[in-house]
């Protein structure tokens, strides 16, 4: 009896089992390719950037008050921003501390954080985080550290910012950076310094310290790279100062010592000394830029910045930073709407120990005479054109740069095309066809 051999049946089982090994495999590698990914996202440590913002007063915001009724401003209504619930902050002043860990941006509004004649105020670091969100840059702590009134240069009577002063106003700084590293890392983060915003200049407007003002400045650049680990490339951004408009509201409110114990010539001149010292630093020093605040709008005796003023200068913060792109450290590393015209220069770019308490800083400086102790811009005529007067709002028009990144699903899709990929080639392989 014959057997008839069914070559057809045969060839279709065979076509059947060969499917059910493609699909498997295929099922396999996507399922790995998935799993590798949510492993490989599970794993990675958030990583933080820290953006410094520090100086005297106007870093501080002494009169930009948050709510103003009279000009109907609200910064965190009307006007607010995704960095304002996004944008991380630990702040220090006369007034006290404020983390780690960490509050959001907008919590400046709070009542408990009104430690400015009872209102809630505001610096650059608003502007700032938001202007830097705008680029697409995430994860952001800003640190700022601000004391009215005190100076750069060395002072016996008084504390200062020298890097060279111990226990005082960078001392501290350092001090407040570290605490806030330390924080990170037990949070299983990582995080880098990549950018330093210097608002101060008006305290060393006297015939004493502007002459030093230059090299003063230029030691704490230097120190901010080796000491506060400010990242090489890294924006080192200065505000050029101006007592110009203080000076010109006090002669018309007082026409015998509109100055006080100063003539205003002798100011005006040590006022200019500071501001050619900032420009110069800023033109000759790699990664240091600028943006002038002489045509900022200002408040009450015109020394201090609004809050349009303080808004505008945080956006051309962000404006001047745009390009640098922070590099987070290696797995293995723990961290240790008018347009402002700013003018920034795009060429390239002392030890201090112990901490400070800020209480120490305000009793020294609580008598210091200085033009901080008077209190707030009217138009000023000048000879620089750095800056264009701005909107109600303060802000710039920034162009959005989101970073070139790939999202979580992305990845996924990633890694199924990858496995699919080698599933092919298994299979051709497997077949001879390859």
């Amino acid at each position: 009896m014959s057997r008839t051999y069914n070559k057809k049946g045969n060839n279709t089982k065979f076509s059947r089992h060969k499917a059910l090994i493609v699909i498997g495999i295929t099922t396999f590698f996507v399922l790995f390719g998935v799993f590798i990914i949510f492993r490989s996202h599970a794993a990675t440590k958030p990583h933080y950037s820290i953006i410094i913002v520090a100086g005297q007063s106007n870093a501080d915001g002494a009169e930009a008050y948050v709510n103003d009724t009279v000009s109907n401003f609200d910064l965190f209504g009307a006007k607010s921003h995704p960095a304002d619930s996004q944008t991380k902050l630990v702040w220090s002043n006369l007034a006290g501390n404020s983390g780690p860990p960490p509050t959001v941006l907008k919590s400046i509004g709070n009542d408990a954080m009104k430690y400015t004649k009872n209102q809630a105020t505001f610096g650059p670091e608003v502007g700032l985080a938001r202007g830097l969100y705008d680029q697409g840059k995430r994860n952001i702590i800003v640190l700022k550290v601000s004391f009215g009134g005190v100076g750069l240069a060395q002072d016996p009577a008084v504390s200062d910012w020298n890097v060279h002063s111990k226990n005082e106003g960078f001392a501290f700084l350092k001090s407040r950076l570290t605490t806030l590293n330390e924080w990170v890392a037990a949070q299983g983060a990582t995080s880098s310094v990549d950018g330093f915003y210097w608002v101060q200049g008006e305290t060393d407007s006297s015939p004493e310290k502007a002459p030093l003002y230059e090299a003063n400045l230029r030691d704490l650049i230097a120190t901010a790279h080796s000491e506060l680990g400010l990242q090489p490339t890294a924006p080192f951004v200065l505000a050029k100062t101006s007592l110009a408009a203080w000076i010109k509201t006090a002669q018309n409110l007082n026409k015998t010592n509109p100055c006080g114990k100063v003539d205003c010539a002798v100011v005006s001149s040590a006022d200019q000394i500071v501001r050619a010292a900032q420009q110069k630093v800023a033109d000759t020093t790699a990664n240091v830029k600028i943006v002038d605040t002489i045509s900022l709008p200002r408040h009450g005796l015109n020394i201090h910045l609004s809050n349009v003023g303080e808004l505008a200068l945080g956006y051309a913060f962000a404006q001047v930073s745009a390009g640098f792109n922070p590099t987070p450290p290696a797995p293995t590393q723990t961290s240790t709407s008018a347009p402002v015209t700013s003018k920034a220069t795009q060429n390239g770019g002392g030890s201090v120990s112990g901490t400070n308490s800020i209480s120490s800083i305000q009793k020294q400086n609580s008598t210091a005479s200085n033009p901080d102790s008077q209190n707030t811009a009217s138009s000023v005529t000048s000879n620089d054109h750095d800056i264009v007067v701005t909107a109600a709002d303060g802000k710039t028009l920034i162009s959005s740069n989101e970073p070139n990144q790939q999202s979580f699903f992305g990845k996924i899709i990633t890694g199924i095309q990858q496995g699919w990929e080698s599933m092919v080639n298994y299979v051709l392989i497997g077949i001879g066809l390859r």
